[in-house]
């Protein structure tokens, strides 16, 4: 059994394509959704096994969770973000919560959907979630998405792992590629 961690798949949402510029227009030039949700499913599946666990860091989907989540392989550990309602969640997801902690190679890991505080930008970005994130600790790595690809993917000075899909090639990262970055950071 392995783990897997994302963040931000939106299925169904088509303006998250014109958002973060993501490749998924058809030949026309119109936003396609619906190809965007199955290459997703079809990389998650891919690489996630029926008895894998995936941390999914928020924004899952925009609406009927329950009809993407049941195409898509492992047990699915749902970190609620901005755009996942409760009351269409529940039901659908094997665990839900707002920040979990774990524990990765020895090292204790804050999953969230939202990055630290500290990494706002000096421009206010993302001001009206700033209740929602958590303060640096210096004594964790943190897992986040919420960002998309405005963030970088890897944030050394904080200790942070940006899973949002645009980084990930639309697929969950594996632990051991979690290991390797934070085997990186001082």
């Amino acid at each position: 059994m392995s783990r897997f961690f994302i963040s931000d798949s939106h299925f169904s949402h088509t303006n998250i394509i014109k958002y973060c510029n993501r490749p998924f227009s058809d030949s026309a030039g119109n936003l396609d959704s619906h190809y965007m949700n199955r290459v997703m499913t079809d990389n998650w599946n891919a690489v996630v096994k029926p008895e894998d666990t995936v941390f999914h860091m928020g924004d899952f989907s925009m609406g009927q969770p329950g009809k993407y989540r049941e195409k898509l392989n492992g047990k699915i550990i749902l970190i609620k973000g901005n755009h996942d309602k409760l009351s269409q969640c529940v039901g659908h997801f094997d665990e839900i919560h707002d920040t979990l902690e774990i524990e990765i190679a020895g090292h204790k890991v804050l999953l969230c959907h939202y990055y630290y505080k500290d990494m706002l930008d000096q421009n206010g970005f993302d001001n009206k979630h700033k209740d929602r994130m958590p303060s640096y600790d210096p004594s964790q790595i943190l897992i986040h998405g919420h960002c998309h690809n405005s963030k970088p993917h890897i944030n050394e000075k904080h200790k942070a792992i940006n899973v949002s899909a645009e980084w990930l090639n639309y697929t969950p990262m594996s632990e051991d590629k979690v290991i390797e970055i934070i085997n990186q950071f001082k």
